[in-house]
């Protein structure tokens, strides 16, 4: 026992290393984040027009496309910041139940390409947020908050959708968003999280190109934790 013991403390004096092999390289997969992108531009003024023609007797005056507009623009981009600046003198008659399904019917068709370097594709799914209705990218709850689930008063559980997750030893992996024409917002957040305006945001100008890299940190509890 002493001559292991003087072998072992010689050892640690010298060459303090230790070599483990760690087997649990496929609890590494981590999920790819999920990014939810707000278009500042969310009213087709084609769709507007339309709806005017459509309904001769809410909108009498010759002003009341322009203002009817301008009051459907500012609500579709309502949050907790601008939710005074809304002139609701001019809603038109329309019942404020009515205001979801109205913005859904004239919003603008915000549909970017997306790819990834991942094995597995980004889906992508329209969603209502604080912010307004927005597009989410590799996320298993945005469907919950979307406009068809809320219409239906549906409360039952979906299929759970399958999101791309990375391993450190891929290398980089990058997901890509193209063709967005207007400017935006974006929010990275986890897959099982919504984007929330108390949370750091991202705004990009039209026309602009931009590249934001994230790290990921792996977080172990202690086992005495529990203790």
């Amino acid at each position: 026992m002493i001559a292991l013991a003087q072998r072992i403390w010689y050892r640690y004096q010298t060459s303090p290393v230790v070599i483990s092999m760690d087997r649990n390289m496929y609890f590494w997969n981590t999920s790819f984040p999920s990014v939810t992108v707000c278009s500042r531009q969310r009213i087709d003024e084609q769709k507007v027009h339309e709806y005017v023609q459509q309904h001769p007797e809410k909108f009498v005056n010759p002003t009341d496309e322009e203002d009817f507009s301008e009051f459907i623009t500012k609500l579709a981009n309502a949050t907790y910041d601008t939710f005074l600046e809304l002139p609701m003198h001019k809603t038109y008659g329309i019942p404020s139940e009515q205001y979801l399904e109205l913005i859904q019917n004239l919003s603008l068709n915000f549909l970017p390409q997306i790819s990834s370097g991942t094995t597995l594709p980004l889906l992508d799914q329209t969603t209502i947020t604080e912010l307004g209705i927005c597009l989410s990218v590799n996320s298993k709850i945005a469907e919950y908050s979307s406009f068809q689930y809320w219409s239906d008063n549906r409360w039952d559980l979906l299929p759970w959708p399958t999101t791309a997750v990375v391993h450190p030893l891929d290398g980089e992996v990058y997901g890509q968003l193209i063709k967005l024409d207007s400017s935006y917002e974006v929010y990275f957040h986890g897959y099982m999280e919504v984007p929330e305006i108390a949370k750091r945001r991202y705004l990009f100008l039209e026309a602009y190109y931009t590249t934001v890299e994230l790290l990921a940190l792996e977080l172990i509890t202690s086992p005495s934790a529990g203790q």
